[in-house]
Parts: structure tokens; sequence; C-alpha cells
């Protein structure tokens, strides 16, 4: 599996439940196989919510805006299965750690309103904070 910054769109029109794109994305990275030839099965976006100060310094109060990423979409072709998206979890992290360092911190906020209690990012070692 590869990751590569990107913006494709169509695979988030078409996977996952929101069509609204986050206004302050700033990283997009997508999840490719090798199969006949390479294909893109999952992409990710980074950036922030819509009060990017207020919310770190109410989760985190030590951090600044610049040290944080907020998953804004996480989608999947769900041809692939049990495990993709903690798999593509597992990479991304990787990628972070190696090519954005200054990065602290990545969060999540799962939509409990839809009934995403976050099972993907717990399996993938993210922190459970509960409900509101």
């Amino acid at each position: 599996m590869l990751l590569s910054a990107s913006f494709p769109l169509g695979i988030i029109n078409k996977f996952h439940y929101s069509k609204i794109m986050p206004k302050l994305t700033k990283l997009c990275l997508g999840a490719f196989i090798h199969e006949d030839t390479v294909k893109l099965i999952g992409v990710t976006t980074w950036g922030y919510g819509v009060r990017p100060l207020h919310t770190i310094k109410k989760l985190f109060p030590s951090l600044k805006v610049k040290d944080y990423f907020e998953l804004g979409k996480f989608c999947v072709d769900d041809k692939y299965g049990r495990n993709t998206e903690s798999q593509i979890l597992s990479k991304i992290i990787k990628w972070f750690k190696e090519n954005r360092k200054d990065i602290k911190l990545l969060f999540t906020w799962a939509d409990g309103m839809l009934g995403k209690p976050g099972y993907v990012y717990q399996a993938s070692n993210f922190l459970y904070g509960g409900l509101r």
C-alpha cells in the first residue's frame, strides 16, 4: 500500500457519507494498491475544523494550531474488507512521523450522531475521549 499527497474528490464523493468538504483542509493522503494497475482505494483529508485555535486550546492547552492536524474525511472502497481502514491509518501515521515531524498530534471526531463510535480509530490506537 502506497500513499500520495493528492486531492481525489471523486473517491470522497463516491465512498464518504458526507459530500461537504471541510474548508480548512490542508493535506490529502491517498492509499493505493497494486492489482493489475495501481489503484486508489482510500483517502484521508487533514486540516482543521471551524475553530482551530479554540479546539486545540480546549483539548490540549499546551499546543498551538501549527502542532496538530484533525482528520476531516476518511473513506475506503468497501470491497477491500475488514481491517483495510486500520492498515491505511497505520501507514498514514507512519507517513506523518517520517514526513511531518512538526505535527505533534493527530486527532479525529467520530460521528456519534450517525452511529459511528470510532471503532476504526480505536483499533488504530487512537485514544477514545468519550462523549462530550
